[in-house]
């Protein structure tokens, strides 16, 4: 499946590397992300060009995937105009986070094919798990005491 990112740039110093870290993400999923954040254009192309090329990146994806934040950007919104408009599979990254399932099966029935709504579930499902295992690696550590032997202490989240 081909799954496009989208996410808040223009006021996001660290956004490249949080597009990178979903791209990695879809790859290792056996998926195929397009990922906007690569793209290097100068000030000479305004923003309806730029949406131009994300929409025809969103035409041949199946999911769009929309990283925290996007409500505060207005090229998300458009974005996300776009890809109700074409009946797109949309995930929230806030969502999958939390291990919510975030279209309603209703919505997405409309535009999907047969098998296509058990594999974007399917995806959905080892996204959520893949998050969920990064998300305790990063909330746990080991530490080996006099003795020899190791223990696993759990980091308060803040």
């Amino acid at each position: 499946m081909k799954v496009f990112i989208s996410g808040p740039m223009k006021n996001d110093p660290n956004h490249q590397q949080r597009f990178k870290e979903w791209e990695d993400r879809i790859n290792s999923l056996g998926q195929s992300p397009f990922n906007p954040a690569w793209m290097q254009v100068d000030k000479s192309w305004n923003r309806n060009e730029l949406l131009n090329i994300d929409r025809a990146a969103m035409d041949a994806c199946d999911i769009v995937i929309f990283l925290s934040g996007w409500e505060r950007a207005s090229g998300c919104h458009a974005e996300m105009k776009y890809a109700l408009g074409c009946s797109k599979f949309i995930f929230f990254e806030d969502y999958l986070r939390k291990g919510l399932t975030t279209a309603s099966p209703e919505h997405l029935m409309g535009g999907a094919s047969n098998g296509t709504y058990e594999r974007v579930r399917q995806f959905e499902d080892c996204l959520m798990e893949q998050l969920a295992k990064e998300s305790t690696k990063k909330h746990t550590s080991t530490y080996t005491d006099e003795y020899g032997c190791t223990h696993i202490s759990k980091q308060e989240e803040k």
